[in-house]
């Protein structure tokens, strides 16, 4: 395995910063070749997309624009390998989302990403 020289919660956060942007080929360039990306069915059906292709894909045609917002709150950072606790909140979501992702990144692109998130209530 190669090393990466950035920090993986710098990658998550450019991912999520292009994502936020609506600029989904940026976001999906923040991935390797054969990333495998798992998240939850927030959009019905939709669990995984293997390599970066399909997550375009994903982005482009499923999920699409959305006005979501991500937080780090904690995080734990192990060479290339991280976990991450946050919040995400935004018009196109009912009210305030904790979430918990994993990432390992290999040459500066997210190799494997998954992550879960259910509503907070207050």
């Amino acid at each position: 395995m190669s090393s990466s020289n950035r920090d993986p919660v710098e990658i998550l956060r450019t991912y999520w910063r292009h994502l936020e942007n609506d600029e989904f080929e940026e976001a999906a360039n923040q991935f390797s070749e054969d990333v495998v990306y798992l998240h939850p069915p927030v959009i019905e059906g939709v669990t995984e997309a293997i390599g970066r292709d399909d997550l375009l894909v994903f982005f482009r045609d499923t999920r699409g624009p959305r006005d979501i917002f991500h937080t780090v709150e904690r995080k734990v950072v192990d060479g290339n390998k991280a976990g991450v606790l946050g919040v995400s909140s935004g018009d196109d979501i009912d009210g305030v989302h904790a979430y918990v992702c994993y990432l390992e990144v290999e040459d500066d692109k997210i190799k494997y990403y998954s992550t879960c998130n259910r509503q907070v209530i207050v």
